[in-house]
């Protein structure tokens, strides 16, 4: 396979893929300015933090929100403080006697605005994909997937 495309569409697949997703994001976020209580933080990357919280079965730890998405841990610590000190959330002292471990739980505030992104992450979604047919988002999905595992693939065996 030549490096060089054919088709100049296909030149920069990736920066198209940038500019929908911030154009979604800021979609989003428009349907979010009234919403009451929108912090700064809430409003940004921690967003993706409070969504895994309400989502998640069970008990959510610090080590779990690192693991399922791949943030460091110093970042997640000045998010998780940042989203505390909003409201958004508490930390709990576990009953195991580790006091340094603390379960990370929705607030009423945390939960409301929790709630609220998902209202408006479904009206973009729908918004943004009328007019397209069934069988062209089933392939862009497919395509989709297959640019992600690529992606995750790529450079895997160069040593």
């Amino acid at each position: 396979m030549s490096d060089k495309f054919d088709n100049e569409d296909l030149r920069h697949i990736g920066f198209w893929l940038e500019n929908i997703s911030r154009e979604i994001k800021k979609a989003i976020g428009r349907g979010l300015i009234n919403t009451e209580d929108c912090g700064e933080s809430a409003c940004n990357k921690s967003g993706w933090i409070l969504g895994f919280i309400k989502r998640h079965d069970g008990p959510v730890y610090q080590k779990d929100i690192e693991a399922i998405l791949g943030m460091p841990k110093s970042t997640l610590a000045d998010i998780l403080q940042s989203i505390e000190k909003e409201g958004y959330i508490q930390k709990l002292p576990v009953k195991d006697g580790d006091s340094r471990k603390k379960e990370i739980i929705l607030t009423e505030k945390g939960l409301a605005y929790t709630n609220a992104v998902e209202e408006q992450i479904c009206a973009v979604e729908k918004y943004i994909i009328k007019d397209i047919s069934k069988e062209d988002l089933a392939v862009t999905r497919r395509v989709l997937e297959q640019i992600k595992k690529n992606a995750s693939e790529y450079g895997l065996d160069i040593n």
